[in-house]
């Protein structure tokens, strides 16, 4: 039986893997989620979504992945989250060529493309810019 997937806040403690993982660099305001679990010697972290750039209804998301099944019980948890503190959106930024990534956020998350920054990541890679909107239900149930 896999152990169960366990959630915490992220600390500061968390930012460097964090940031190694997406070259993202937290700002001032950055929090997030993190999904753990205990493999019997140590706590293992299985995801981490971190939020930044809060806004009085929205969140940017950013996203460290390294143990697939813990992401939809993740998600669950940050627009929870989220919902229960009057966020309407969440704002995403990814890579044009993390095509795993993208699927994931379209076809499993429920993220929209908004828009395309042509080149911004690199020459030849574009940012896709998305957006989740948390509805009522996730409000309500947070």
């Amino acid at each position: 039986m896999k152990p169960a997937i366990k959630f915490r806040a992220m600390t500061p403690a968390d930012y460097e893997e964090f940031t190694s993982a997406t070259s993202y660099h937290p700002g001032p305001q950055f929090g997030g989620v993190v999904a753990w679990f205990w493999d019997g010697q140590k706590n293992v972290i299985m995801g981490m979504v971190g939020l930044d750039s809060w806004t009085p209804t929205s969140v940017m998301a950013h996203w460290c992945i390294k143990h697939p099944r813990c992401i939809l019980p993740l998600w669950n948890e940050v627009t929870g989250y989220l919902g229960s503190h009057g966020k309407k959106k969440v704002i995403g930024s990814t890579p044009g060529d993390n095509v795993r990534a993208l699927r994931m956020i379209f076809n499993k998350l429920g993220f929209v493309e908004i828009a395309r920054v042509k080149d911004a990541w690199a020459d030849g890679v574009d940012i896709v810019i998305s957006e989740y909107r948390i509805n009522a239900q996730q409000q309500l149930a947070a």
